[in-house]
């Protein structure tokens, strides 16, 4: 009896299948990944101690998370959602006159203070060689450079938050790192809208949409003074404290 011949199986097509079903798996297969928010590092500068300023309560928002993630602002508890306008109000209370004693000065900055104050610095920066207050020194006046051309572009004096004004972000260690993410975000979006309001009514164009712009700039020059001189104007001071075990 003739043997009967087993058919072969064509597998030239085998390899086409295994990779339209790996290109299927990639696609459709989705991954965990961990949430982190884009932090730009301060850089540190040490001030001598007998240059450090003292800040007064009315100058200073603590934001604080227990271990349950419950969040103070100001002593008073507060949900995520609520975070903007309190942050909203700090900056506004006293912006444009002074009208609330427990909210953070102003002070009026002009032409006069800002040369006197870059004169003292030189004279300073001339007879002290001492690398700690040097740094210091040459940072302030950096800032006082700001500031002139601040007014310069404004055509005149402008008010200014107390330099010690900041917002505090105080954390336990058991705090859900999520929680550290939605603070910071109703923070700067509320200092960016008053950004917005800031470029609109000098400039006739939202901070966020000039910094859209310079970042699609290939040099990253568009809209450069203009975005400088709204952090001035708005500045974004947010002191986080390392996390620690607080009752």
């Amino acid at each position: 009896m003739a043997k009967r011949s087993i058919p072969e199986i064509n597998a030239g097509s085998m390899a086409d299948i295994a990779f339209l079903l790996l290109i299927f798996f990639l696609v459709t297969t989705t991954m965990d990944k961990d949430t982190g928010m884009l932090r730009q590092m301060s850089v540190k500068i040490d001030v001598p101690e007998d240059m450090q300023i003292d800040v007064r309560k009315r100058n200073l928002m603590k934001i604080r998370a227990n271990a349950q993630n419950q969040i103070q602002v100001r002593s008073e508890l507060t949900d995520i959602a609520d975070i903007k306008e309190k942050v909203d109000y700090f900056y506004k209370a006293n912006m444009f006159t002074d009208a609330d004693g427990d909210f953070p000065e102003y002070l009026t900055v002009n032409k006069y203070t800002c040369d006197t104050s870059i004169v003292a610095i030189e004279k300073f920066l001339d007879a002290n060689d001492d690398p700690a207050f040097v740094e210091f020194k040459e940072a302030e006046r950096r800032e006082w450079e700001k500031r002139l051309n601040v007014i310069n572009t404004l055509k005149g004096p402008y008010r200014e938050m107390h330099r010690s004004a900041a917002i505090q972000i105080e954390l336990q260690t058991k705090t859900h790192y999520e929680i550290l993410i939605s603070i910071m975000n109703e923070v700067k979006s509320a200092i960016n809208d008053i950004r917005d309001e800031k470029g609109k009514e000098i400039f006739g164009i939202p901070y966020r949409t000039m910094v859209q712009k310079r970042d699609l700039d290939g040099k990253g020059n568009l809209f450069k003074d203009e975005i400088s001189l709204l952090e001035i104007l708005v500045p974004e001071r947010i002191v986080e404290l390392k996390p620690a075990d607080l009752q």
